[in-house]
């Protein structure tokens, strides 16, 4: 190639095989970085679900049960509230649940089931959490007041690329949340051949 590697070729190199995280030199690269980060915390994960596991009381898992009973009529609910014309007409559909949210009666029941099923699950992580899983559960509730609460949908174009963001966030918190509360045995997990 006259005058060395493109942009894209050295992007490339730099990134590596996917599949085993080397360049063709033998150097580990970013994607390769990335992947053992990301099996570290898998690990930090498996270990405090371990951890939170084991310390469950019955109490616990029948607050657990509420919560998830409760974040379920925060999905469904309010939802129908919205598509009742409880909060504006005519309704939007498809429309997200952020969408559905934003205003009216579905905010407010969608607010008040969501922070009854975080004080169940704030009084397991207090009392069978470790203060990592403590910490990582206020900083997970702390996203959902600044996506549900603060930036929600409609509030203008910063308001809006906050609520993505935070949304964004959530998201990656649920699949960590999923992970710390349900044992190995009954989770999807995406693993490499070698692991």
């Amino acid at each position: 190639m006259p005058g060395g590697p493109s942009a894209l070729d050295r992007l490339i190199s730099r990134l590596g095989d996917v599949t085993n995280g080397m360049t063709p030199n033998g150097e580990e690269t970013l994607l390769g970085r990335l992947a053992a980060r990301l099996r570290q915390l898998e690990r930090r994960i498996d270990d405090e679900s371990a951890a939170l596991l084991s310390r469950l009381t019955v109490r616990d898992e029948e607050l657990l049960r509420s919560a998830r009973r409760l974040y379920h009529a925060c999905s469904v609910v309010p939802c129908l509230l919205y598509y009742l014309r409880t909060s504006e007409s005519p309704t939007k559909f498809p429309a997200t649940i952020s969408f559905t949210i934003r205003k009216g009666v579905p905010r407010w029941t969608h607010h008040a089931l969501w922070l009854a099923g975080w004080a169940c699950m704030g009084r397991v992580f207090q009392s069978a959490g470790s203060a990592a899983t403590r910490r990582f559960a206020a900083a997970m509730f702390a996203t959902g007041i600044w996506t549900t609460f603060i930036f929600r949908l409609g509030g203008g174009l910063l308001s809006d690329a906050a609520h993505l963001l935070g949304a964004a966030a959530y998201m990656v918190d649920h699949e960590a949340l999923s992970c710390a509360v349900a044992p190995p045995s009954r989770r999807i997990a995406l693993r490499t051949i070698d692991d």
